[in-house]
């Protein structure tokens, strides 16, 4: 039970990050008068996070983890590259492009998590 409690911590934890990561892209400079919260890229950025919900509910094993932690890294550098290092190139899509081809590289834990028992 405690290990099981600890996976959900850390599981959920990591989706709360990625909430944060994708709310981070989604703030665009609007002049010099604050932000514009741009919609679109908010949605596309919690896609993924959506579907690494499904594993972390149905899937409690390792690789669910190494997947999550694999997730954060891959978009929160995207995110770092195209809000901090390169912020004026938002025209190349990678914002909108990274979080869906993570979303693929996801869907094979899903359909594993999908076709586990639902019993213990």
């Amino acid at each position: 039970m405690f290990a099981s409690t600890r996976f959900n911590t850390l599981c959920y934890g990591m989706i709360a990050l990625g909430t944060l990561v994708s709310l981070f892209a989604a703030l665009e400079p609007f002049y010099t008068a604050g932000y514009h919260l741009r919609f679109s890229v908010l949605s596309m950025g919690l896609l993924p996070y959506l579907a690494y919900g499904i594993p972390v509910t149905l899937f409690q094993r390792t690789i669910t983890i190494v997947a999550g932690v694999i997730l954060l890294i891959v978009h929160a550098g995207s995110v770092f590259v195209v809000r901090v290092i390169d912020p004026d190139n938002l025209v190349n899509g990678i914002i909108y492009l990274a979080p869906l081809i993570i979303t693929a590289f996801l869907l094979p834990l899903v359909v594993v998590a999908w076709r586990q028992p639902w019993h213990d």
